[in-house]
């Protein structure tokens, strides 16, 4: 019988949407955008205001927080972020920006007015390819 796992709500000054939600093991990984601030577990963090910017986060099986990392775009983005598992447990997360966007170390400067994009991270939430 399989069990359901309550995630812990986010809580956001602004708006969050959920793009997706995947199962990897016994842990969720989701993606979606938030506006203004966006409260995870302990920590917040904070966009400039009126602007949504794209996360991922992960989730225990008891639904508490475990990571959370987020784009850091200079504007909005146009899509919100999907996120699926691999089968070797990286995690890939696509959605289009029309700005700069930063993951980890890369910073993704755009040529058009939206260009789509996959990031690659591990299992830790570092962001290990674009």
């Amino acid at each position: 019988m399989e069990q359901a796992i309550d995630i812990k709500p986010f809580v956001s000054s602004g708006f969050a949407y959920f793009g997706s939600v995947s199962q990897s093991g016994n842990e969720l990984i989701t993606a979606g955008i938030f506006r203004d601030s966006l409260i995870f577990g302990s920590d917040t963090i904070g966009a400039e205001l009126g602007v949504f910017q794209p996360f991922i986060a992960k989730h225990n099986y008891a639904g508490d927080p475990v990571w959370i990392q987020w784009f850091n775009t200079s504007g909005n983005h146009y899509t919100l972020p999907r996120a699926v598992v691999a089968n070797d447990g990286s995690i890939y997360c696509t959605f289009s920006i029309g700005s700069t966007v930063t993951l980890g170390s890369f910073t993704i400067e755009p040529s058009t007015p939206e260009e789509f994009i996959v990031a690659r991270f591990d299992q830790n939430g570092n962001c290990i390819g674009v």
